[in-house]
């Protein structure tokens, strides 16, 4: 590993080494025109440039650099003179990971150009302060201040700044589309943009997050061609770590991870290394090396941090990492703290806060906070299904009006031409009368020609807008209804089988039948579902009666006295309610099947699902043998999961031990509704 690290750092310097003749050439040339320059107004302009490539090329002489700036800027007292120097001040707060400091330098860089009136760096130094609200979590701020700019200016190398503003605003924010529409724009200005590798390094991460990873790496690629410098070099090669984990190429990725940050250690990137130690330790956790994924989550969290999004990140990541060492007590105190952030972070994190929440449960064993984190994701799903979906019908609306506008600015530049027409016809009436009647007739024509195409071209969009909509529904509801429920049954399915597992005294057999009864009845929910025409509801009496049929199929055989009753009123039920109270039917009634009446004897099973004023009401009783005063006290693994399934309904449950077993069960309405 050692031999690899020395190796890499070795590629990382050559990569850049033929451009360092040229970078030392035009370091030697601008300090020979500071040492000629008498004008010390002009000087300053020399060590802007010349910071300007520090920047890139050495971070250490970039502080030196701007302090021999600040020195002629205190004798001739030039304001723009500050206004640069608080600039190059941001970028080194920036890259020292003081992102406060750097909001405030900026700043005050931006109304120092303000007060000079000069908008070209004043337009620059608010692009910056843009990127650090956006590396904040800043994102509204960012947003609205962005938008005023491009309001306000039509110089397209000012533009080119804002585009990439807002393009790194929503990929921080997780609006991959809205990041791609104006990364277009910005190649579209590709001829004058300065620092190509930024553009496309940052193309290469919206499609790396957008999972186009053939994409990413074609962009990735672009940009390692025009990064130069040993920052732009840093951050290509540190989007090809992010590129090859998640493409399975772990330990290809872990060893040029290592290799950056030995690299950053030596340019003193200080915001970089505690990027790319994070991203070792998830490298390390992915591949079952617990410790060192540790070792280097303790390094990050040394550095100070103040973005919400990043803080969830880490402890989220810290939670697993101790959980898999076995540390439960400090996989709770991490765990906590993501918690506490969940309220005040993007969708993302808060998935990413309530996953690292349900890991600790099931550790813990603890089911009924699984069962409500899980209850929780699955609110939040819905949330974000149908903000997604007011986001495109609202899409739709603007471009609809857009079109609606245009259409009405012509017909307003028509009659704009006639009023026209009429005034210069005034002098020479007799002259132009003819041209004018013409001329209005062929705008009448054209007018008429035009708002008819007009109306057909509403009326088509109309159309398609409502088909849109309605297949935009059809489809994410339905694509969201199949990932959501084989997620939760496939989760619930795990959950019966290691409850299932915890019985010590039973044998195989009866441990698949079962579990072979169980997983049955959710079948039957999700068969009812797909042969009727609502998929969001399950009628129940169809399903119950499905249930009970399978049920006697495969108890006739062993005893045919028992009779079975129903009364199942005509109710439907949401499929998040319909599958505990299949589970728990179930299990009732195979339980009176198999111990309620021993040596063939004679019973009846009763079910009974009433509606009542406030309330639902299930009822199950059997007139077998009940159970004996001595073991009356005894929960059973079925009787336990019956409650834990009752309290997932949210409802009571009463026994009665009376000439045989009864339960009755209530749930109040919530999901239900009348068939």
């Amino acid at each position: 590993m050692k031999y690899v690290v020395l190796l890499g750092l070795c590629l990382l310097k050559s990569t850049f080494g033929f451009s360092q003749n040229g970078y030392q050439k035009s370091v030697d040339s601008l300090y020979a025109l500071i040492n000629k320059e008498v004008s010390e107004v002009k000087q300053i302009k020399h060590y802007v440039a010349l910071c300007n490539i520090y920047d890139e090329y050495d971070f250490q002489q970039f502080i030196k650099c701007n302090e021999q700036l600040l020195t002629i800027v205190k004798k001739v007292k030039s304001i723009q003179g500050y206004g640069y120097y608080y600039l190059n001040k941001s970028k080194v707060s920036d890259l020292q990971n003081n992102d406060r400091q750097a909001i405030m330098e900026v700043q005050k860089s931006r109304q120092l150009f303000y007060a000079i009136k000069d908008w070209s760096n004043y337009l620059h130094s608010s692009s910056i302060l843009g990127d650090y609200l956006s590396n904040e979590g800043e994102y509204e701020k960012c947003e609205l201040l962005m938008t005023k700019l491009l309001q306000s200016t039509k110089n397209d190398r000012q533009r080119v700044d804002i585009y990439y503003s807002l393009c790194f605003l929503y990929y921080c924010r997780g609006a991959y589309s809205k990041a791609l529409l104006y990364s277009q724009k910005l190649l579209l200005n590709e001829n004058i943009i300065v620092k190509k590798y930024i553009v496309y390094d940052l193309i290469a991460n919206i499609h790396r997050r957008m999972s186009n990873y053939d994409k990413a790496f074609e962009y990735y690629k672009i940009a390692n061609t025009h990064a130069k410098s040993p920052k732009s070099v840093y951050r290509t090669l540190y989007t090809k770590v992010l590129i090859l984990s998640e493409t399975n190429h772990s330990k290809e990725a872990l060893k040029l991870a290592i290799v950056c940050m030995k690299y950053c250690r030596e340019q003193h990137f200080t915001r970089y290394i505690k990027q790319i130690q994070f991203l070792i330790s998830y490298l390390y956790y992915g591949i079952g090396n617990y410790k060192k994924a540790d070792y280097f989550m303790d390094e990050v969290l040394k550095y100070p941090f103040a973005d919400n999004e990043y803080q969830i990140d880490l402890y989220a990541h810290k939670a697993n990492i101790c959980l898999a060492l076995g540390n439960i007590e400090s996989a709770k105190l991490f765990t906590q703290k993501t918690l506490s952030l969940v309220d005040s972070v993007s969708f993302n994190m808060k998935m990413i806060g309530y996953d690292t929440k349900i890991k600790l449960e099931e550790a813990l064993g603890n089911y009924k906070q699984v069962a409500f984190y899980r209850k929780k994701e699955y609110e939040l799903l819905q949330q974000k299904y149908e903000t997604d979906l007011k986001e495109k019908i609202y899409q739709l609306e603007v471009d609809l009006d857009v079109t609606e506008k245009e259409n009405s600015i012509k017909a307003l530049k028509i009659e704009q031409l006639k009023k026209q027409m009429e005034i210069t016809n005034k002098d020479n009436y007799l002259f132009y009368i003819s041209i004018l009647l013409l001329i209005a007739i062929i705008s009448v024509l054209f007018y008429v020609k035009n708002f008819k195409t007009i109306k057909n071209k509403n009326i088509i969009i109309e159309n398609e807008k409502l088909l849109v909509k309605k297949s935009l529904a059809e489809k994410e509801t339905l694509l969201k209804e199949i990932h959501h429920r084989v997620k939760n049954n496939l989760q619930l399915v795990m959950s019966l089988l290691n409850i299932q597992a915890q019985k010590s005294n039973q044998n195989i057999e009866d441990f698949l039948e079962v579990s072979k009864s169980r997983i049955l009845s959710m079948a039957l929910i999700h068969e009812n579902l797909y042969q009727s025409n609502n998929l969001s509801k399950v009628d129940i009496k169809e399903y119950i009666q499905n249930l009970i049929e399978v049920t006697l199929n495969t108890y006739n055989t062993i005893n045919p006295n028992i009779h079975l009753q129903l009364e199942i009123d005509e109710i439907s039920l949401d499929i998040q309610m319909a599958i505990p109270l299949g589970l728990i039917m179930n299990e009732l009634v195979n339980n009176a099947f198999k111990h309620g009446f021993p040596n063939h004897k004679k019973g009846v099973i009763t079910i009974k699902l009433k509606e009542r004023s406030k309330y639902y009401e299930l009822i199950i009783k059997d007139t077998g043998v009940g159970i004996s005063p001595k073991n009356s006290n005894q929960k059973t693994l079925g009787l336990k999961l019956v409650e834990e399934l009752v309290f997932q309904l949210d409802g009571t449950l009463n026994i009665e031990n009376d000439n045989g077993m009864g339960y009755i069960i209530k749930f109040k309405e919530n999901n239900l509704e009348k068939i």
